[in-house]
């Protein structure tokens, strides 16, 4: 009873630090028991890349591609553990998670192909001054 009451209180943080610092898109399973919750990124997004990027800020999960035979099929998903950091641990790790995922979609937003995205570059190096 001990053990389900302090995990109940860990997950509720962890919880609200996913509505707090993670972007839209990212989707979470809320676990009935256990100690682990499920995440889905947003479409584009892989585990794996996301992974290393989070690893140079000092915060891991596990990879959803350990637990697909075909690895590539858990390439959406990140597993969480909430039991073994503290609260604050918790509550940090969300933080620079979310700051992970945030930068990744953004940086994929500019490798998209965005039609305007030649002529900001064209503009920026003076290519368009003088012309229409």
């Amino acid at each position: 009873a001990a053990i389900r009451k302090l995990y109940g209180r860990k997950l509720e943080v962890m919880l609200r630090g996913l509505k707090e610092y993670m972007p839209s898109g990212i989707r979470w399973v809320e676990p009935e028991g256990g100690m682990f919750l499920w995440a889905t990124l947003p479409e584009g997004l892989s585990s794996p890349e996301l992974l290393e990027a989070a690893l140079k800020r000092r915060v891991a999960f596990v990879s959803g591609r350990a637990f697909f035979p075909d690895p590539k099929d858990g390439a959406p998903y990140m597993r969480l553990n909430f039991t073994h950091p503290t609260d604050e641990l918790i509550t940090e790790g969300l933080k620079r998670l979310g700051a992970v995922v945030h930068q990744e979609m953004a940086s994929r937003l500019d490798r998209s192909g965005d039609p305007d995205r030649k002529k900001i570059e064209q503009a920026v190096r003076g290519d368009l001054v003088g012309k229409a």
